[in-house]
C-alpha cells in the first residue's frame, strides 16, 4: 500500500487547512476534488508540487481507482448527506482507510452502522467526526472521566457514556443549545444518584 494520503474535497474550508497542515508536514499526500481549476489553484498558493485529481463525486469507478493503494482518504467534501457517502463507500470498498470532518450526526451513523461491518470484511478503518464539532469535546470529556476517575474511584467509563445516551442527537451550536444541555446534564446527575449508581458528591460530567 502506498504511504500517500489523499485528500477529498481539498479546495473546500477545512480541505485547505488540512493540505496547509500537511504541506508543511513533510508527509506524502495528494489532493483531489471536482475541479481542476481550483486544485492548481490551491497547490500554487501552497507552492507545493503534488499530484492533483479531479474526480466526481459521482464517478464510483474513478473514485476507487483513486482511492486504491492509497494509505489514507481524508474526506472533507461536504455537506456529507448530499456528498460524502459516494466516497466512503469507494473507500470501503477498495480497503482503504478513510477518515472525514463531518460533524452530520446521521452520516456518522451511516458510517458506523451500514459502513462499518463492511469495513471489517475489507480492511479499512472507517473514522468519521474528525473535526471541530467533535474532536475537542471528546479530548475534553475523556481527560475529564481521567480524573474523575483518580479523584472519586469510579469507573471512568459509566458516567460519559450515560450522558452520551442521554443528550438528544443535535450538536451545540449555540450558547442557548449548551445552556438547554447543561439543564438536561443536571437532571442526569440527580436520576444517576438516585437509581443508587457510583457517581459521588462533586462529580459532574
Amino acid at each position: 500500500m502506498s504511504e500517500s494520503f489523499l485528500i477529498y474535497g481539498a479546495t473546500g474550508y477545512t480541505g485547505k487547512l488540512i493540505a496547509a497542515e500537511l504541506a508543511g508536514s513533510g508527509l506524502d499526500f495528494q489532493l483531489a476534488g471536482r475541479n481542476r481549476g481550483k486544485l492548481e489553484d490551491l497547490a500554487a498558493h501552497l507552492a507545493i508540487d503534488v499530484p492533483l485529481h479531479a474526480v466526481s463525486v459521482d464517478d464510483e469507478k474513478g473514485l476507487r481507482n483513486l482511492f486504491d493503494g492509497a494509505a489514507a482518504v481524508i474526506a472533507c467534501a461536504g455537506p456529507f448527506y448530499l456528498h460524502g457517502e459516494p466516497v466512503l463507500a469507494a473507500a470501503v470498498g477498495t480497503g482503504t482507510h478513510y477518515l472525514d470532518t463531518t460533524g452530520e450526526q446521521p452520516f456518522m451513523k451511516l458510517a458506523l452502522d451500514y459502513y462499518g461491518p463492511l469495513a471489517e470484511k475489507t480492511g479499512s478503518v472507517v473514522i468519521p467526526g474528525m473535526g471541530f464539532d467533535y474532536v475537542p469535546g471528546d479530548i475534553i470529556a475523556a481527560l475529564t472521566a481521567e480524573v474523575a476517575a483518580l479523584r472519586a474511584h469510579i469507573d471512568a467509563t459509566s458516567p460519559v457514556q450515560y450522558v452520551r445516551e442521554l443528550l438528544p442527537p443535535a450538536p451545540i451550536s449555540t450558547p442557548i443549545d449548551f445552556a438547554a444541555m447543561s439543564d438536561r446534564l443536571g437532571t442526569a446527575h440527580a436520576a444517576y444518584n438516585e437509581a443508587g449508581d457510583v457517581w459521588g458528591p462533586g462529580v459532574y460530567l
